[in-house]
C-alpha cells in the first residue's frame, strides 16, 4: 500500500499528550490520524463525542449565536444526531485554528 505524508503544525504538548493516549489504545499517533481521516470521507462530517457537544452546549459565549442556538434545539430535538454535531466556526474558535 502506498502512503502519503501529511505535515501538520500542533502544539508541542497536544501532541505529546495525544501520543500518549494513542499509546495505551494500541496504536500510534499516525494511526489514529488514519483513522479519522477515513472516518471523515466515509461520513463527510467531523464527529466529536457526545462530552465534547455538551462541553460547547455549556460554553455560554458559544451559545450567543442565534445560529448556533437554532442548531443546539436541533440537536435536541433529535434533527441532527448528537455525535455528529458541532460547528465547524466553533471549532475553529475553540483550538485556534
Amino acid at each position: 500500500m502506498k502512503q502519503a505524508v501529511i505535515t501538520v503544525k500542533i502544539e508541542p504538548e497536544v501532541k505529546k499528550k495525544a501520543q500518549k493516549v494513542a499509546k495505551q489504545l494500541g496504536l500510534s499517533l499516525s494511526g489514529v490520524v488514519n483513522i479519522y481521516l477515513h472516518q471523515f470521507i466515509d461520513t463527510k462530517s467531523i464527529l466529536f463525542s457526545k462530552r465534547e457537544l455538551e462541553e460547547l452546549e455549556e460554553d455560554r459565549e458559544m451559545l450567543q449565536s442565534k445560529e448556533l442556538k437554532r442548531r443546539a434545539k436541533e440537536v435536541r430535538d433529535g434533527w441532527i444526531p448528537e455525535d455528529q454535531y458541532i460547528p465547524l466556526k466553533d471549532l475553529t474558535k475553540k483550538y485556534g485554528l
